[in-house]
């Protein structure tokens, strides 16, 4: 049997998906300032070093500057993502905000990486490029576990 198996890349950090993070950004903070009745005027997430982070973590870490208590954070976790994900249906269907597409160098970062496999493994695989921006509802590693990865 030769059929393909799925090697399953995952792009939370804009490596080959880029776009417009002020829209992305938006939608984070404006369900943020609902669920949690915070003013966030002027807060630059940069300071969150939120490179390779979910939308979920860069939210925790965000209630966490603003000292809302962790127990808070989480009884209210489930109706943020509810409002996180109805901001980004928003900003997705605007014009104002262009939906992510590859970034330049994507599509031969993959061609290679699919021809190394090719050499390299006898099992061929299928790549498939998987994006939800951290809205996938989950429980972040470091809450089951009390440690990161």
């Amino acid at each position: 049997m030769n059929t393909a198996q799925p090697l399953l890349l995952f792009d939370i950090d804009g490596t080959l998906l880029v776009g417009d993070n002020a829209g992305h950004h938006a939608a984070i903070v404006r369900a943020l300032e609902e669920v949690y009745e915070l003013d966030l005027g002027g807060f630059s997430f940069l300071s969150l070093e939120p490179w390779g982070k979910t939308d979920l973590q860069i939210a925790l870490d965000a209630l966490a500057a603003h000292d809302v208590p962790e127990s808070i954070a989480l009884e209210r976790l489930e109706r943020w993502l509810e409002r996180a994900d109805a901001h980004h249906l928003a900003v997705a269907s605007s014009s104002e905000h262009p939906r992510p597409a590859p970034a330049p160098e994507a599509a031969s970062t993959l061609s290679a990486l699919g021809r190394r496999a090719a050499r390299k493994s006898p099992i061929r695989y299928e790549i498939m490029l998987l994006s939800d921006h951290g809205q996938t509802p989950s429980v972040p590693f470091r809450l089951l576990y009390g440690r990161t990865l």
